[in-house]
């Protein structure tokens, strides 16, 4: 061991011997940039392109913040270090930063004031320590160790990524989402786990990678896999598991880089920039510029294999372009910029004078914006920035496409959004049910059986309906019979006292066509309870479309007749006139809602929850109830005897109220009381009409008499045109024949 150990050092000496070059470029506020270009130092030369790109991200995003000049004067510099993703190359490269801040009386260079880096957690953890000697600010852009958020240790550390926790989190929540529960502790079971060494030369990496493919492979009934692990040892793991076919075939959920020969893999990934401008920087480079000249790493790059073209090199710098790198890079340059322009432009703080610690303070409460969103840091340092989920797809034989986003987990709500590709992808995959030791796992049906968090056994499942026994049921029904005897109680007033002024003022044929519509929409509600049937899916939606279309279209008839009636001149009265067709304008209105019935019956069934259809009916009815409720409220200044439309205009109101509220109720509630939505909705909006229409009216026909005569009508009339200045329309309104039609509201 002792042996191993001090080979390990050597070889990070000699295999990292390019780790002290350094790309640099002058500024007034200098970032420091901890890349691991080199990405392991087991073997030589293991030259990291990804991460050679995202030293470069750092670059284009500093020249974009001093080209645009939101500085003013003020420009960034920068100064990139190699980690060689090691701890000790990491810590020796990290002075080199520092060197400025000691020797700053003395150089012409100004200090480093942050430093964005490293990737890695482990090396993260050192290097903060180091820097925080003097209290410079680290800005990580990949280190998601939860470690890092604690502030008493770590009080210059900041990141532009959440901490682990939540990919965790959001990792378990994808696993539920697609039924991968396995029964167990945590509600998961794991068939096998396995741990691999922390540092690539460690001598018993080998072992544990054998261990780990041999778990893979003699497990075959493991559809799906989780990881945790650096690149470098998935590849290991892959490059095992494509020699032996029990390996591939397989769901990978991934947190990091790997190949997608061996199966279907979803990466959770850190939040993803748009990468476009950066490879258009990349595609704009000149072989001659200064970039190209001037950065070492870049430089060497570019001279690794001397037979391809630069351009070809360019095009392979783009392709490890990722887009989490692109958008957490940025916004940590976008962050120290923010806190540089409060501090120096806004504040008109000297440079010379800026110490870290100040500027430390000011970035953790900085604000900064990026694509039109504005970011900050919570109370532990960290961008609680989310996560996307994407499916990793072979671009070309030796490269992967890791843009392809298929979902995305938002911290603040603990929500995961995810699209229907997953379904289509994974449908094929069986989801086993296991015993407590996780030896065996058998299938259950997926059409009739299911299994609780916890169980070992398979149940059927279980019709889930409103029962006629319901307590919330019954309400229902009570309600909506009393609803319907009040309407044919209604009916009956009506027609005893058919040739009374208030019945003739309010349209009787029309209003008693109201009242048969409003008894079909309370006798619709029933149908929405009790055991479903196709026949009775079909039934319910297409009985209560028609009927309270008829509803709302002897609205918008009523609504017209009082345009009609008040408040148009005699011109335009008379062609509304010839417009005004009662029986044609509610044939019209029930024959569009027929055919959008029609079309979704044959389509696709109601029972079936198609949202679309479902959604048209109502809209069309809205449409109705819409151009009633603007005709209506023109004339909401009528005379009292005349208040129809008042009286329509709240109507409308509660329908709209009720129908908003219920759109999102609906889709959120499940199971046994998902119809019963639908219910109250309806019971609602039905005794909304048959109250505003009806029970004033009822009131004068039984116990208002005095002002159920023609004298009372006209003199409300009288009284109604001489204040408005109106009295040759309202002699107009008023027949002299007693006996003839009063106006209709």
């Amino acid at each position: 061991k002792i042996f191993w150990g001090l080979f390990s050092v050597l070889s990070l000496q000699f295999f990292c011997c390019e780790s002290n070059q350094e790309a640099k470029s002058p500024g007034d506020i200098m970032i420091g940039g901890l890349f691991p270009i080199h990405e392991s130092v087991s073997k030589t030369g293991q030259f990291s392109v990804a991460r050679l790109a995202q030293s470069l991200m750092m670059v284009h995003a500093v020249e974009e913040i001093n080209r645009s000049g939101e500085l003013g004067n003020i420009t960034l510099g920068f100064h990139i270090m190699d980690s060689c993703a090691d701890v000790t190359t990491a810590l020796r490269n990290t002075p080199q930063t520092r060197k400025n801040n000691y020797n700053c009386q003395h150089s012409p260079r100004p200090p480093v004031t942050a430093v964005i880096g490293d990737y890695y957690s482990e090396i993260s953890i050192a290097v903060t320590r180091h820097l925080n000697l003097e209290q410079i600010p680290q800005i990580s852009y990949g280190a998601t160790s939860g470690l890092l958020s604690d502030k008493t240790r770590f009080p210059s550390f900041l990141r532009t990524v959440p901490q682990d926790d939540h990919q965790a989190f959001a990792i378990v929540e994808i696993l539920k989402k697609n039924n991968w529960t396995w029964v167990g502790v945590n509600s998961i079971c794991f068939a096998y786990i396995n741990f691999l060494p922390e540092f690539l030369v460690d001598v018993s990496l080998n072992d544990s990678i054998a261990e780990t493919v041999k778990n893979i492979t003699d497990r075959e009934k493991v559809s799906v896999i989780v990881f945790f692990a650096k690149p470098d040892h998935m590849k290991s793991i892959f490059n095992n598991l494509l020699e032996n076919d029990k390996g591939k075939h397989k769901v990978w959920l991934a947190s990091d880089n790997c190949l997608n020969d061996v199966g279907t893999v979803f990466g959770i990934t850190l939040k993803s920039g748009n990468t476009s401008k950066f490879k258009r920087f990349l595609r704009n480079l000149d072989e001659d510029s200064d970039l190209c000249q001037n950065n070492p790493f870049l430089s060497d790059f570019l001279k690794r294999s001397p037979n391809a073209s630069f351009q070809s090199k360019i095009e392979e710098l783009v392709n490890m372009s990722y887009p989490y790198a692109a958008f957490s890079i940025e916004l940590a340059v976008r962050a120290i910029a923010a806190t540089a322009k409060d501090l120096c432009v806004d504040k008109e703080w000297n440079i010379s004078s800026l110490q870290p610690e100040t500027f430390r303070d000011a970035l953790k409460s900085a604000k900064f914006s990026m694509d039109g969103k504005q970011y900050s840091f919570n109370d532990y340092s960290d961008v609680d920035s989310g996560y996307d989920l994407i499916l990793w797809r072979s671009s070309s034989q030796n490269t992967v496409d890791m843009s392809y986003s298929i979902g995305r987990f938002d911290i603040e709500t603990k929500r995961l959004y995810i699209s229907n590709v997953i379904d289509q992808i994974v449908k094929n995959k069986c989801v086993y049910l296991c015993f407590a030791d996780s030896a065996q796992c058998y299938k259950c049906d997926e059409n009739t059986e299911y299994s609780d968090e916890g169980s070992s056994s398979c149940k059927k499942r279980l019709d889930l309906f409103l029962k006629w026994g319901d307590p919330y049921h019954i309400t229902l029904l009570a309600f909506t019979s009393l609803g319907a005897m009040l309407t044919l109680t209604v009916g009956v007033i009506f027609l005893a006292r058919w040739n009374t002024p208030v019945v003739r003022s309010s349209v009787g044929p029309i209003c008693i066509v109201l009242l048969f519509s409003l008894l079909c929409t309370f006798g619709s509600v029933p149908l929405f309870g009790a055991r479903p049937s196709d026949e009775k899916c079909r039934a319910r939606q297409v009985f209560f479309g028609l009927s309270f279309t008829l509803s709302v279209s002897c609205i918008l008839v009523k609504s017209f007749k009082i345009i009609l009636a008040f408040e148009f001149d005699p011109v335009t009265q008379d062609v509304l006139k010839k417009v005004y067709k009662p029986p044609a304008i509610i044939a019209l209105c029930m024959a569009g809602q027929a055919v959008v019935c029609t079309v979704w019956l044959s389509y696709k069934a109601p029972q079936k929850n198609s949202y679309p259809a479902f959604g048209a009916m109502l809209a069309y009815i809205g449409l109705l109830a819409i151009l009633g409720f603007v005709l209506a409220f023109k004339g909401r200044k009528l005379p009292q005897c005349y208040n129809d439309a008042k009286f329509i205009t709240f109507s409308m109101l509660i329908y709209f109220i009720a129908w908003i509220i219920f759109g999102p109720v609906y889709k959120n509630v499940k199971g046994e009381y998902h119809p019963a939505v639908e219910m109250v909705v309806i019971v609602i909006s039905a005794y909304a009409i048959l109250f505003c229409q009806f029970l004033i009216k009822c009131y004068i026909i039984l116990f208002k008499q005095e002002k159920n005569t023609e004298a009372a009508f006209r003199q409300e009339v009288r009284e109604f045109s001489y204040g408005s200045d109106r009295d040759s329309h309202s002699t107009a309104l008023l027949p002299s024949n007693p006996s003839g039609p009063l106006p209709v509201t």
